[in-house]
């Protein structure tokens, strides 16, 4: 029987290269300070690949958001020595596809391809035989076959969440999976010979290396004695998750970090997440649930929104079970879907209730956009979101949008106990924004809602990342909303960004004289500012954040929102107008059958996952991540 599971969360590229490094044996001392996959791209390789702005050679592979790129000088870019376009190279810059050509990101049939880089078809991987570009002659063979172009690589990737069987073609370090053996890394490059048996469970031999019994993912962490591998996931039978360090059979004094008394890690782990399930697939404690306040305000709340919506001549929708999405602090956030009656959903309900009474709600339907505002009292109003228009320009120009590449630590990213990425985010507002607001409360829970929209959106659309409202803080100047502003924001919130460990500056401003759009916000960056009278911009915004852009008219790059067919006009996702409770992702369908996007022209669920590591980079959370971020 095949090794059969759904795959699980996984980002860490280490345990994906080419071939990876085996060290069978318990090692000697701590692992090498920087390892592969780290965040540290000395390597300039395929697998490991330089930004724009480090130190180059030629041949060094760098890669940015058009592609990888080959370089053709020594030192440091020049000030002006940009990447080319997607597909193109010049003096400084040789083009080299869109695919890292490894098992986590094969190159496809027609890319420019390098001997021993890994491609993908139909019929499964395949390993190239010449530098180039292939001849459009030179499709893959069969399954099962190799020619002179192409070797058969196997249907599975080999790693320890897609293992391969025994009999497919392997290189070194690659994984196998046997059910009742459990894992092996092969010793070997090809194909097994005829009497090359798994060894017992446990046991090694001159083919194959044990490797446990668990994946070494979040689904299935190993336990503190399993051997190991840079990348593997730990901690079964704990309550915390610990990224290994180190290749090979963890010894004696090879003991997880003290998290508990505020060591996070050492030479071996790093302390990923706690307060997770000790049994996998199980929950350490009851979900949380919305308290009866917050069912309160979420029944007020709709009530007010379907009257609204039908004064407005809207479609009825039908409101799904309101569900806990977490919180910061004492400011709990919940959330519901809400469906229109052929089961779409088209927008959802977000209520945070203030801890002195009251609430503060965010619509997000057809004909009731904006805020349901609710008193201490028990009295409530609807405030509608101004009319704006999705598609007008709010972001600066960049000269060069590679640069930003160089931002991330070299930490890694921030997850939960699911492997879900997680981006920490500071709300900043100013004096005078907070007064309009009613105070504190309703400003701390409105950046909470804020959040939310976004991860409504995340959510809805498969994406393993989640923001995370991290600080709220207060500054006398009343900003307007204008480029001029956005590029001040880091300065004058760079304390509080290190403060509270922040990847994103979300910053919410009254209205003032001078500004130039609803929000702006910088593209691949960290920097958004709005007005606090709009309740879905900053949704929006932060998909700009990620590295999209609006609606695709013609260009090659799948970054852009998008819009389908509804009835006489169209509906759009969250970049590509602001309608639909979706990032753009062709994974997803209404009940008509219209994709809520195109793999090559509109994905930003793609888009997401592929910058969520460097998102959740910026900064180093203050500690692990407790518990998951639903």
């Amino acid at each position: 029987m095949a090794f059969a599971r759904k795959k699980g969360l996984k980002y860490l590229a280490a345990i994906l290269l080419l071939a990876p490094t085996m060290a069978m044996a318990h090692s000697a001392g701590p692992p090498a300070a920087h390892p592969q996959g780290s965040g540290i791209h000395a390597d300039g390789t395929y697998a490991d690949p330089k930004t724009w702005s480090e130190e180059s050679f030629p041949g060094a592979i760098h890669h940015g958001d058009r592609g990888f790129f080959m370089s053709t000088f020594s030192g440091q870019a020049g000030a002006t020595w940009y990447f080319p376009a997607k597909g193109q190279s010049n003096s400084h810059w040789i083009w080299a596809g869109e695919h890292a050509g490894t098992f986590a990101n094969p190159k496809d049939q027609t890319e420019i391809t390098k001997v021993g880089l890994i491609h993908k078809g139909a019929a499964g991987f395949y390993v190239s035989r010449f530098d180039g570009v292939p001849d459009p002659a030179w499709t893959f063979p069969p399954k099962g076959s190799s020619d002179s172009h192409w070797t058969w690589m196997g249907e599975h990737m080999g790693t320890s969440s897609d293992p391969k069987t025994w009999s497919e073609p392997t290189m070194i370090g690659l994984f196998h999976h046997d059910d009742v053996k459990g894992f092996f890394r092969a010793k070997f490059n090809g194909v097994a010979g005829p009497t090359w048996y798994y060894p017992k469970k446990g046991e090694s031999n001159s083919h194959w290396a044990a490797a446990g019994t668990h994946a070494g993912d979040f689904l299935d962490p190993k336990d503190a004695n399993e051997p190991t591998f840079v990348g593997a996931i730990h901690g079964r039978g704990t309550i915390a998750r610990f990224l290994s360090k180190h290749d090979g059979v963890p010894g004696p004094a090879d003991t997880y970090p003290r998290y508990e008394e505020g060591e996070y890690e050492n030479a071996w782990w790093r302390t990923l997440a706690t307060q997770c399930p000790a049994t996998p697939g199980t929950r350490s404690q009851a979900p949380e649930q919305p308290t009866a306040r917050a069912v309160s305000a979420y029944a007020q709340s709709l009530n007010i929104i379907q009257r609204q919506a039908k004064t407005s001549g809207s479609l009825a929708l039908t409101a799904s079970p309101l569900m806990a999405r977490g919180g910061m602090g004492e400011y709990r956030v919940d959330s519901a879907d809400l469906l229109d009656t052929r089961g779409d959903k088209r927008g959802s309900l977000i209520v945070v209730v203030l801890p002195k009474g009251g609430y503060e709600a965010i619509s997000d339907v057809p004909g009731a956009r904006g805020s349901v505002l609710g008193a201490a009292d028990g009295s409530a109003h609807f405030v509608a979101e101004p009319v704006t228009d999705w598609t007008a320009q709010d972001t600066p120009p960049q000269q060069n949008p590679d640069a930003s590449n160089t931002q991330a630590s070299a930490d890694g990213p921030d997850v939960d106990c699911e492997g879900k990425r997680i981006i920490d985010v500071l709300a900043g507002f100013s004096e005078v924004a907070v007064s309009d607001m009613g105070g504190l409360d309703h400003a701390s829970a409105y950046a909470l809602a804020q959040i939310e929209t976004a991860n409504v959106g995340l959510r809805n659309s498969h994406v393993d990342a989640r923001l995370r409202l991290t600080a709220v803080e207060v500054i006398a100047e009343n900003y307007a909303v204008n480029t001029e502003n956005l590029g001040r924001m880091p300065t004058v919130f760079a304390d509080q960004i290190k403060k509270h460990h922040a990847d994103l500056l979300a910053t919410f401003f009254s209205p003032a004289s001078g500004e130039t759009a609803t929000a702006w916000a910088v593209v691949d960056g960290r920097y958004e500012i709005g007005k606090i009278t709009s309740t879905t911009a900053y949704r929006h915004e932060v998909g700009h954040n990620a590295g999209g852009s609006h609606c695709n008219t013609g260009q090659d790059s799948y970054a852009f929102g998008f819009k389908h067919p509804h009835g006489t006009s169209t509906l759009g996702t969250f970049l590509c107008d602001n309608d639909l409770p979706f990032y753009s992702t062709p994974l997803e369908h209404d009940a008509e059958g219209h994709a809520l996007g195109d793999a090559k022209t509109a994905d930003m669920a793609r888009v997401w996952r592929e910058r969520a590591n460097k998102m959740s980079s910026y900064e180093k959370a203050e500690k692990p991540v407790e518990g998951t971020i639903p």
